[in-house]
């Protein structure tokens, strides 16, 4: 099992790291309403650290269900579904 719903989690917040360029080049533009360039800054700061905590720790959800798949003896044996982590 890949576990597609914590890959889409993966892919997400991947995706909004890549937008983080495009939202620090307009600090550069010279925009004349302040709010908006604001709002852009924080948009950066926040999406920056959410996203890779997020990426992270989906990453360690996933390792964390294969080491608990490979660490239960055979009789104590659990199925551990996707579904539990998000």
């Amino acid at each position: 099992m890949s576990s597609p719903n914590i890959n889409n989690i993966i892919n997400f917040n991947c995706t909004l790291l890549y937008i983080c360029p495009i939202l620090n080049s307009v600090k550069g533009l010279n925009i004349t309403n302040e709010t908006i360039s604001n709002t852009m800054c924080q948009l950066n700061t926040w999406i920056i650290p959410l996203s890779s905590t997020a990426i992270y720790a989906a990453m360690l959800a996933k390792a964390w269900r294969i080491y608990k798949i490979f660490d239960t003896s055979p009789q104590n044996k659990k199925i551990i579904y996707a579904s539990l982590f998000i």
